[in-house]
Formats: C-alpha cells, structure tokens, sequence
C-alpha cells in the first residue's frame, strides 16, 4: 500500500528519505552505486558507495550510516525498490522502532527530495565521473560534505547550519567568517513555519493543476520507467508523444 505522507518534518531526523541510484560506471573497488539519504527538517544528506543494491546491502546502509551515526528516525521513506520492500529491510526498521512509508510511483512528489538530492549529488560528481569513471567513489564525500555546507536558496541557511547552529570551519581562510547563528530553537522555528507554509501552497498549487487534454504533447521520465536502476548517462526525457 503506498502512502501519500505529508512533506512537513518538525525536528531534525524525524523523517528521512532513502533511495539507491545506479551511478553508470564501476569504479576500481568495484562500486557502482550510491545508497543515498536525506533528512527532511535539515536537508542534510547520507551517502556510500556500494557495489551492490541488494537487501544487505541496504539494511547495512541505513544501520551503519543513519541509526548509529544520528538515531532512528520516526518515519522511513522510500520507494517500492526490491531492497526497500523486503521482509528483511521492514525487520530491520522494526527491531529499531521506524515506521516505513512507501512513495507511490504515480505521486512523484512524495519522494521528490531525494529525487532532488539525487540530481545535485551527481552533478557534483559528473566532471569527475566522466574524467575518471574508475575514482568516483573517492570524491564522493568530498560531494557529500559540500552538499552539507551548501546554502539551501529557498531556506537561506545550510543543513550544517540548521544542524549545527554555526558556520562550517571549512578551512584557515574562512575562520573569520565562522560563528555562531544564534539561538538554533529560533532558527527551527522559523523553518517549521516556511515548511508549513510550503506545504499548504503546494496544495494549492495541486488543486489547481490543468489536466491534459486528449492529443495534448507530453515527455516521458525515462528513469521512472526505467525497472534496472537510476542510471546516470541515460537520457532523463524523450518525447514529446501525444
């Protein structure tokens, strides 16, 4: 059963949202793909380098990376991928007390911020994939802590800021511009407010959506159709068709 969830997080790691991606090329240790994570309060992301995408593989991931690094979310979501819906993964969840939300493929929207984080990751990555396909899973951290630092434009603050309360140290040359952000209960009060007020314009939005009529020219996401994986050197959309 897919659950249309609400987008709206109010407190750091109450909802995080889980994908795997396929980064198109195997690198020299054998990875090919990237389990990747993202908080929905902070937007602050988890990413490993895997070569393979199986169960194990991912009940590793979110134990390893997300569990024992910054506790057990309320709310798991993630699409209907093979290694996400498995007895084993939902036992996992379970034994730690997490709930799993399943995103349905007709409602994009519902795991659109990983499908998002997705995106920038592998853009980080793509100058580097593309000159050395064998080292990517090197420079992934470097992509992923440059994700953390980044300021988000509609929030105007960073997930290491929002997490932290502070700039990121991010080396001699910005000491001086380091410093606290001031009160960090004021800062997530700020951003429960924008959230919720993203959340009800969003429906709006949705309520008012034209439908398509009959002939009416559409593209095709080839990656939602894809049944092999997110590929990164796939093209994204074909069409348009009618």
């Amino acid at each position: 059963m897919f659950i249309q969830h609400r987008s709206v997080a109010y407190r750091p790691f109450e909802k995080i949202a889980i994908d795997v991606l396929d980064a198109g090329s195997e690198t020299s240790a054998g990875n090919r793909y990237i389990f990747l994570a993202i908080d929905y309060f902070s937007k602050w992301t988890f990413a490993k380098a895997t070569s393979h995408k199986n169960t194990e593989t991912a009940c590793a991931f979110v134990e390893d990376c997300i569990f024992h690094q910054v506790g057990v979310p309320e709310v798991m979501i993630s699409d209907n991928g093979r290694e996400f819906i498995s007895t084993q993964f939902k036992t996992i969840l379970n034994r730690y007390g997490a709930r799993q939300s399943l995103s349905s493929p007709y409602y994009p929207q519902s795991n659109g911020l990983v499908e998002r984080s997705n995106r920038t990751i592998l853009g980080k990555l793509s100058k580097e994939i593309f000159v050395s396909a064998k080292e990517w899973d090197r420079i992934l951290p470097k992509a992923i802590f440059a994700q953390r630092c980044c300021i988000i434009r509609d929030l105007g603050y960073s997930p290491y800021e929002i997490l932290f309360g502070q700039t990121p140290n991010i080396g001699v040359r910005n000491l001086k511009n380091a410093g606290r952000l001031g009160n960090i209960g004021e800062l997530h009060e700020k951003l429960i407010r924008k959230y919720s007020e993203d959340e009800v314009n969003a429906k709006r939005r949705g309520r008012s959506m034209t439908d398509l009529g009959i002939g009416s020219k559409v593209l095709m996401d080839t990656q939602r159709c894809n049944t092999k994986g997110k590929k990164k050197l796939v093209q994204r959309w074909i069409g348009p068709y009618c």
